[in-house]
């Protein structure tokens, strides 16, 4: 096993333990003890609202992936025991990786300055499109054609990509 075939397992080894542990504590529940007495001075909150934390968890999902594919990509660039051409491939994929990570940064920033509470975006390549998950302040929330249409105009514009799949969370 090379160098490159290690780096490539433990990249997804800790990938699968940040995803475990993810699913791990959003499938947790609270336990209490019915018999133990609450002090007074105690707060207590629950938090019933699971689209931000939906949303909060991919956002942190998301980085995590990215950095670390970033991450794995520059080390194979840098690593001067495989082949010149590896080396390039692994510094384009690094380059696009940091290129649709500011166009999602600013694909979310616009849409949040055009009024969406809550807006995370992806960009996939495979099939090349941009993904967007709004925040639904009901559950009968629906888009308007003027404002699919002005997601789609700021998307394609900050990406360059055509393909544009719009979700509502609630």
């Amino acid at each position: 096993m090379n160098k490159k075939q290690a780096v490539i397992i433990m990249t997804l080894l800790v990938l699968i333990i940040c995803a475990g542990v993810i699913a791990t504590k959003m499938n947790d529940n609270l336990y209490v003890n019915v018999d133990d007495q609450v002090r007074p001075e105690t707060t207590i909150s629950s938090n019933l609202n699971k689209t931000s934390d939906y949303f909060a968890e991919s956002k942190l999902l998301k980085t995590t992936n990215r950095n670390s594919a970033i991450t794995t990509c520059k080390s194979l660039a840098e690593d001067k025991n495989i082949s010149q051409e590896n080396r390039n491939t692994a510094s384009a994929k690094a380059m696009k990786y940091a290129e649709n990570a500011l166009a999602e940064s600013k694909i979310e920033a616009d849409l949040k300055g055009k009024g969406y509470g809550d807006v995370i975006c992806w960009i996939e390549d495979d099939p090349l499109q941009v993904r967007i998950a709004i925040k639904a302040k009901d559950t009968k929330d629906k888009l308007t054609d003027q404002q699919s249409r002005s997601i789609y105009d700021i998307a394609t514009s900050l990406s360059h990509i055509k393909t544009i799949k719009i979700e509502l969370k609630q």
